[in-house]
């Protein structure tokens, strides 16, 4: 767990059950050490730009959470939803907006 309940109420976090937080927060941390390569896990401590930046995607996964509506149509009663590409597309820009450059380098190390 990179965020706290606590921490994530005070960044302005809008889930307001804990247990449902704590879902989201998984799936968010999850994403966030993915697109670091598993740096964040091996951090001794959480810095308070992963912490903003998990909040932000808890956020966001929360509200995606039904799915994005991409077409419907009446009569058929057919509903289609949009890829998780967006979701995945929004979740690296919040990463690129937050964390330091040293977190998001996917290159190699000399």
């Amino acid at each position: 767990m990179f965020l706290e309940y606590t921490d994530y109420k005070n960044l302005g976090g809008v889930i307001a059950e804990e247990d449902v937080f704590a879902l989201y927060e998984r799936q968010a941390a999850a994403k966030a050490d993915y697109y670091t390569q598993g740096r964040i896990s091996a951090l001794e401590e959480i810095p308070t730009a992963v912490q903003e930046a998990v909040a932000r995607i808890t956020d966001l996964l929360f509200h995606k959470k039904d799915g994005e509506i991409k077409a419907c149509s009446n009569d058929g009663v057919s509903i289609t939803y949009a890829d998780t590409q967006g979701v995945d597309a929004a979740v690296l820009q919040i990463l690129r907006e937050t964390l330091s450059p040293e977190l998001m380098f996917r290159g190699v190390a000399r």
